[in-house]
C-alpha cells in the first residue's frame, strides 16, 4: 500500500497549473498586453488554447462583416485560438448577441472566425480531466444521475428490507473504509456544491486549466482535488480489504449496493447544498456514521477458540464456542 502512496504522490508533484490571474498582476502594461490578461482573466483562454469540436460541425467565415461560409470543422477535429476581437457598437447595434468573435484556425488552410457563444456551445477543452469534467456536468447527463440514484434508493431500500443484504451503515462488514468512502464522497460533493454556490468562475477557471495536484491549488480547490484523491485511495483499500472478507458473489452484491449508496450521497449533497441546508445535513450525517460503525459494525470482541470477530458476547458464529 506503501508504494501506492508514493506513486500517487509522484503523479501530484508531476501535475501543472497555470496561475490565476488578479487585477494587481495585469498592472503596468501596455495597452495591447493589458487587453490580452484581460481577456485571459475573464474568459479563461487565450492565443493558442486548443478546443475539439463536440457537435456535429462548426461553421467558420472569412471576415467579421461577411456571412459566407468558408470552413466547417468536424466533430473529433481540433481547433486553435489564432486571435479574438471584440465587437464595435456599430456591430452590436446589428447584432447584439454576439459581442466576441474568435478566429480559430484547424490546421494552415483552414481558418475562420465565429462568434465566442456558438463556439463554445460546440467545443471543449482537449485537456483530458477539462472533458470529463464536460461529460460528467452534462445537464442532460446530471438530470440522469439525479434519476438514476432515485432508482437506486428505492432499490436498496427494497432490498435491504427483504433479503437483510450486507450494505454499508446498516448491516455492514467489519470493515471502517466503506464508512470512510462514504464519508469523503460526502465531503467533496459538499466541497463540489460550494465552489458551483459561491466561486463559479474559480471551477469555471479551473475547468479551462485543469490540475492534479492539489498543491498547485490554493484553498477550497485544493480541498477538493484532496477529497478526490483520497475517494481513489480509499477505494483501492476497500477492494483489498472486501477480497479478505467476501466471496466472489457477496463481494459483488456488496459493491453494488455500496456504488448506489455513494451515488445517491454525492447527488444529495451536491445538490442540498446550493440551498444551504446541505451543510446541516453533512454534519448530521458524519456523527450518524461514525456513530453506526463504532456502535452497531464495529467488531469489539474475538472469539477465545478461533481468533474469530464478534460483534457481542455469545455464541460464536464460525466455531460454536460460547463466549461469556
Amino acid at each position: 500500500m506503501k508504494y501506492l502512496v508514493y506513486f500517487l504522490a509522484l503523479v501530484m508533484l508531476a501535475s501543472c497549473h497555470r496561475k490565476h490571474i488578479d487585477v494587481a498582476d495585469i498592472q503596468g502594461y501596455d495597452e495591447q498586453t493589458f487587453d490580452s490578461l484581460c481577456f485571459v482573466r475573464d474568459h479563461h483562454y487565450s492565443q493558442n488554447y486548443n478546443f475539439e469540436v463536440i457537435k456535429d460541425s462548426l461553421v467558420l467565415r472569412a471576415e467579421l462583416n461577411d456571412s459566407s461560409q468558408v470552413a466547417v470543422i468536424r466533430r473529433g477535429e481540433d481547433l486553435v485560438v489564432a486571435d479574438y476581437f471584440r465587437a464595435t457598437p456599430e456591430m452590436l447595434a446589428k447584432d447584439s448577441v454576439d459581442s466576441i468573435f474568435i478566429k480559430v484556425a484547424h490546421d494552415q488552410m483552414t481558418i475562420g472566425w465565429v462568434s465566442e457563444n456558438d463556439m463554445l456551445e460546440k467545443v471543449v477543452p482537449t485537456d483530458p480531466i477539462s472533458q470529463f469534467i464536460h461529460f460528467f456536468t452534462h445537464s442532460k447527463r446530471y438530470y440522469f444521475l439525479v434519476i438514476m440514484a432515485m432508482g437506486i434508493a428505492f432499490f436498496l431500500y427494497r432490498k435491504f428490507t427483504r433479503q437483510r443484504i450486507k450494505i454499508v451503515h446498516f448491516n455492514d462488514i467489519d470493515s471502517f473504509y466503506p464508512t470512510l468512502l462514504c464519508l469523503v464522497i460526502a465531503t467533496s460533493a459538499t466541497i463540489y456544491g460550494s465552489i458551483q454556490r459561491f466561486l463559479p468562475e474559480r471551477w469555471i477557471d479551473y475547468y479551462y486549466h485543469p490540475t492534479l495536484n492539489p498543491f498547485e491549488m490554493s484553498d477550497i480547490l485544493f480541498a477538493f482535488l484532496i477529497s478526490a484523491w483520497l475517494i481513489l485511495i480509499c477505494g483501492l483499500a476497500l477492494l483489498d480489504d472486501l477480497s479478505h472478507q467476501l466471496g466472489r458473489s457477496e463481494l459483488l452484491s456488496y459493491l453494488f449496493t455500496l456504488a448506489g449508496v455513494c451515488v445517491v450521497l454525492y447527488m444529495f449533497f451536491t445538490i442540498s447544498v446550493y440551498f444551504y441546508v446541505g451543510y446541516a445535513f453533512y454534519v448530521a450525517y458524519v456523527f450518524f456514521a461514525i456513530h453506526r460503525y463504532w456502535f452497531r459494525n464495529r467488531s469489539r470482541f474475538y472469539c477465545g477458540r478461533c481468533g474469530a470477530k464478534m460483534h457481542k458476547k455469545g455464541v460464536c458464529l464460525h466455531c460454536g464456542a460460547i463466549n461469556e
